[in-house]
């Protein structure tokens, strides 16, 4: 399997600033990520995150299925059609099973 590339989302969290936690009594650090934001920001790095290696995977799958669908003689409409991949992709895997062809 190969590498994925994952972005990174910029959160900034400033440990200084403690006007945020000022006046709180807090039981958990989950309370106090609550009250603060933290959780809500991490929450949402975390989906993104999550959303990004899902595609990256989906993807994968794609091109594998692609392949096969190539290697039995299926038109490019056909391929890009039946894995949703875009036509520039899948004429790419033809242009390279061409060129190993040879």
């Amino acid at each position: 399997m190969g590498s994925v590339a994952v972005p990174v989302l910029p959160v900034e969290v400033s440990l200084n600033n403690t006007s945020a936690l000022s006046g709180v009594s807090a039981k958990s650090l989950d309370e106090v990520f609550e009250r603060t934001g933290l959780a809500a920001k991490w929450e949402a790095k975390g989906k993104a995150l999550g959303l990004a290696i899902g595609e990256a995977k989906g993807d994968e799958r794609a091109i594998k299925v692609a392949k096969n669908l190539i290697n039995l003689g299926l038109p490019l409409e056909t391929v890009a059609s039946a894995t949703e991949l875009d036509p520039e992709k899948v004429k790419a895997l033809y242009q390279n099973k061409v060129k190993n062809r040879n």
